[in-house]
């Protein structure tokens, strides 16, 4: 029996697949390490990324929507434009990550880390960012309404501009150093 390209691809590991694809859709990539790598456009809809290493990764546009990235580090990559729809992302580490309009609708993100990170023009609408600690964070232009941001950390971020409407901001720290939305000086609430 000959076996096609794409008929190899589903039975090599999922790391490979990766690697040689481009897509991984739902494959079990938790504690992967992948420091460093371009996956640039990559499909991983629906991809268990728990536990990866992920640190100065390159994920321009990819597609994560769906994918489980629960305790992954993802410290200094590059996530512009990627498709984070209804990820889940607790306790995810996104210090100083490149996010620009990167797509969180409906993401949980409890306790995710983004210190320093750019996130102008990304969209979290809806998104459940309970506890997180954005301080620092670039959040210029973006979409938060509906998000719930109780217990968010947004010392020195800026929020010029930043759509929080309905969104929740029960006990959201901010101070002197934070840009609230109006692009006021804080503390914002």
């Amino acid at each position: 029996m000959i076996l096609g390209a794409a008929s190899t691809a589903c039975l090599a590991e999922p790391q490979d697949q990766l690697t040689n694809t481009n897509a991984c859709v739902e494959c079990d990539l938790s504690g992967v390490h992948f420091e460093g790598a371009n996956l640039l456009g990559a499909d991983l809809r629906g991809a268990n990324l728990d536990d990866a290493d992920l640190r100065k990764v390159t994920l321009t546009a990819s597609d994560l929507r769906g994918a489980s990235l629960v305790d992954a580090d993802l410290r200094g990559a590059i996530l512009g434009g990627v498709n984070f729809a209804e990820a889940d992302m607790r306790r995810a580490r996104f210090d100083g990550a490149y996010l620009t309009r990167a797509d969180f609708t409906r993401a949980v993100m409890h306790e995710v880390s983004m210190i320093d990170a750019r996130l102008d023009s990304a969209v979290l609408e809806g998104a459940d960012l309970s506890g997180a600690n954005l301080q620092g964070v670039d959040l210029y232009d973006a979409r938060l309404f509906f998000s719930v941001l109780s217990g968010v950390r947004l010392e020195g971020a800026d929020l010029s501009f930043a759509d929080v409407v309905e969104a929740e901001l029960e006990e959201v720290r901010t101070d002197e150093t934070t840009v609230c939305p109006d692009s006021e000086p804080g503390p914002c609430w």
